[in-house]
């Protein structure tokens, strides 16, 4: 089992559960997101979305990078789209979505919560947003996103550095919205969704839907970072840091 959903009251909770890859994604799982999200859309029962794990001290490690690339070396585009499509996919649902975070959250596990309306995580919640060091760009939705949430400076930090943050600095930047002592995050996660369930969820639809257009820029540039993904996704840095990655030293470029 890697996902699966829960239904209680209104919340649904998407559940990660693929503890021998540290709740790395798979192909399969990136390409499930965007029809669950597409589901919990259109159910009437679902008036919020969570987003957590099953598994203890992690949140995601990312995208599984062995196999992602050699999905990569198959088809880059194919590939580079099916991840942008489900963070997309997250960005667009027009409920509420919260990210409980508890320990490791990295690479595209980051760029899942990102992708998030709220973001909580209990003390023990790390970050890294690590393409620099795999010699890629983040997916443009999650970068556009990024920048917005804690700006454009403290955003080009994070990226240029790709270097690992705790709780504490994570919402002193305002990426977590809040920290809870560890042991509390399933209740306090679940306590916010019971609150938002509780209100006019076609106000709440509209209002996201006009914060999300104050994200929008151009069409333009989306295409030149898409294009940039691409492009990125072929070079001789890219490989050189995914082969670092996997012979656990550090890339040479």
């Amino acid at each position: 089992m890697s996902l699966y959903v829960e239904l209680a009251d209104g919340v649904a909770s998407l559940v990660i559960d693929r503890p021998a890859r540290r709740n790395a994604f798979s192909e399969s799982m990136w390409d499930e997101m965007p029809g669950l999200m597409a589901g919990f859309g259109v159910d009437d029962r679902v008036r919020v979305v969570v987003i957590r794990s099953a598994v203890d001290g992690v949140f995601s490690a990312g995208a599984d990078v062995a196999e992602f690339q050699g999905a990569i070396d198959r088809q880059v585009d194919s590939s580079v789209d099916r991840i942008r499509r489900a963070f997309q996919a997250v960005i667009d649902i027009p409920k509420p979505t919260i990210a409980a975070i508890s320990g490791a959250c990295h690479g595209g596990g980051a760029g899942l919560a990102t992708c998030c309306d709220i973001r909580i995580g209990d003390q023990s919640a790390e970050f890294s947003i690590p393409p620099a060091r795999l010699g890629v760009l983040y997916p443009f939705p999650v970068l556009r996103r990024l920048v917005w949430i804690i700006g454009p400076g403290a955003a080009r930090r994070l990226l240029f550095t790709a270097r690992t943050f705790d709780a504490v600095e994570a919402s002193r930047l305002g990426f977590l919205d809040e920290v809870v002592p560890t042991g509390d995050l399933g209740e306090c996660s679940e306590a916010l969704a019971r609150e938002m369930a509780a209100n006019a969820p076609e106000a709440i639809a509209a209002m996201k839907r006009v914060m999300n257009g104050l994200e929008a820029t151009e069409s333009q540039i989306a295409q030149l970072a898409m294009d940039l993904e691409q492009t990125a996704f072929r070079s001789v840095e890219h490989h050189e840091g995914v082969a670092a990655f996997l012979e656990k030293r550090l890339p040479r470029y």
